[in-house]
């Protein structure tokens, strides 16, 4: 084991027991430590018993991301996620894989009924779509190249910038939707195409 792996272990060790890992190994739980390791550094396929450890041992919110289907939405949140983050990467993971806006609609009808909040990312590049991903059921939207992109060519004038710019175009979009605020934005205010329309991983 490397040193960084290790210092990544006493990390998450201090996190869930407060600085005591004595306590990692007193019950059952060594084993998801070194679970999600292999998880990091291994790329160990994901087993949601992870979630109920975690929430065991930890009074923080469980957000389950990298989401792509309404079975893997429902799954995590029977398994205990308290959200799920669409999320496919931005596509550096594995290519071909459907765009986040495109699922979501699916995700928010596998999660119905549960108290579950369903975040999304990846292809973010406007407020239009922001509003669109809003209108279907996102309860927040993330940026990830947008913001690094105006570090690059501005600092943190440019993150501003930039967060100006998406800012003025939901701002707009809004406006010219009839919408006074985020909660009058509605899955009435935009209409989907039949979706997957090419092969779906």
């Amino acid at each position: 084991m490397s040193w960084q792996t290790e210092a990544h272990r006493k990390l998450l060790v201090n996190f869930l027991h407060e600085g005591d890992s004595r306590a990692i190994y007193e019950d059952d739980t060594g084993e998801w430590v070194d679970y999600l390791f292999k998880q990091v550094h291994d790329s160990t396929p994901v087993d949601l018993g992870v979630i109920p450890w975690i929430k065991s041992h930890s009074k923080l919110p469980i957000i389950a991301k990298g989401i792509l289907t309404g079975k893997a939405a429902r799954e995590a949140v029977d398994h205990g996620a308290d959200a799920v983050w669409i999320s496919n990467h931005s596509g550096r993971q594995l290519d071909t894989t459907p765009s986040t806006i495109d699922v979501l609609s699916e995700v928010v009808e596998a999660v119905k009924g549960t108290e579950a909040e369903i975040y999304i990312d990846s292809g973010v590049r406007s407020g239009s779509v922001v509003f669109k991903a809003l209108a279907l059921g996102a309860r927040a939207v993330f940026l990830g190249r947008p913001v690094l992109w105006g570090l690059a060519a501005g600092g943190s004038d440019g993150v501003l910038d930039v967060l100006s710019i998406l800012k003025g175009e939901l701002e707009l979009c809004m406006v010219l939707s009839g919408c006074r605020n985020i909660n009058s934005i509605t899955r009435g205010h935009v209409i989907e195409e039949e979706r997957y329309l090419t092969a779906k991983l």
